[in-house]
């Protein structure tokens, strides 16, 4: 009898610890599209259907592999480039199709610079896309746009 409370009580204390971790991860994710619209808001973009949004360092290792894909890709991107200010101003010439926002013009409290590279942000939509990897979240959007 004494076991069949345990169970209970332990079965009990694994759906209330597995109720809270849903809802901390819900919490979590509203903060971040907070944060990405707060962002899109501050940098006056054009209102888009669909903002996808790459957080880029002339520093990562794919720099030039991403550099190549952006002036190929049609598809308007949102590039935050944290590079010295002449690259920056080349970049903006070479990636017309794109909007290229230099990094310090972006608010210092987002923190999206050191923990993602890439985020598909759709503003009316629960949905938010993040990717560590700029250069393989560009790889496979194409290739499914080729296929």
């Amino acid at each position: 009898m004494a076991i069949n409370l345990m169970l209970v009580i332990s079965g009990l204390i694994a759906c209330i610890l597995i109720v809270y971790a849903h809802y901390y991860n819900k919490r979590i994710h509203m903060q971040e599209k907070y944060e990405i619209d707060n962002l899109v808001d501050s940098l006056h973009i054009a209102e888009m259907e669909e903002y996808h949004i790459l957080f880029l360092s002339y520093d990562n290792y794919y720099f030039k592999n991403i550099d190549k894909l952006l002036e190929t890709i049609d598809e308007k991107y949102v590039v935050i480039l944290t590079a010295p200010i002449w690259l920056y101003k080349r970049k903006v010439k070479h990636w017309r199709n794109h909007m290229v926002i230099n990094s310090t013009d972006v608010e210092s409290s987002i923190d999206y610079f050191k923990r993602y590279e890439y985020i598909k942000y759709q503003k009316y939509s629960k949905n938010l896309l993040k990717n560590d990897s700029a250069y393989f979240s560009l790889i496979c959007i194409n290739k499914e746009r080729k296929v």
